[in-house]
């Protein structure tokens, strides 16, 4: 790689890294706006991380661990040719 080359690609790296830290903070800012929803979002979350713990995530696991990979393709398949008829639709 040419030394112009390198150098344009360090002063691209450096300015993505300065437009980027714009986007971070580090406290001090303004404080958190309210959010009208948030007691109905804190209740689904008690509702659903029990659901997710209990149900959702052992079902997962025995997916993975039990379904034969040429079987998980297939499903996979299958849902992904009908996203494809909302593609084509699109």
């Amino acid at each position: 790689m040419s030394a112009p080359r390198a150098l344009s690609r360090l002063v691209a790296a450096a300015c993505a890294v300065l437009v980027v830290q714009g986007c971070a903070t580090t406290g001090g800012g303004a404080p958190p706006k309210y959010d009208p929803f948030e007691p109905f979002n804190r209740a689904m979350y008690a509702v659903h991380r029990p659901i997710d713990d209990y149900f959702m995530r052992p079902v997962a696991q025995a997916w993975v661990d039990y379904v034969p990979k040429p079987m998980q393709m297939a499903v996979t398949n299958f849902f992904g040719n009908i996203e494809d008829g909302f593609s084509a639709l699109n």
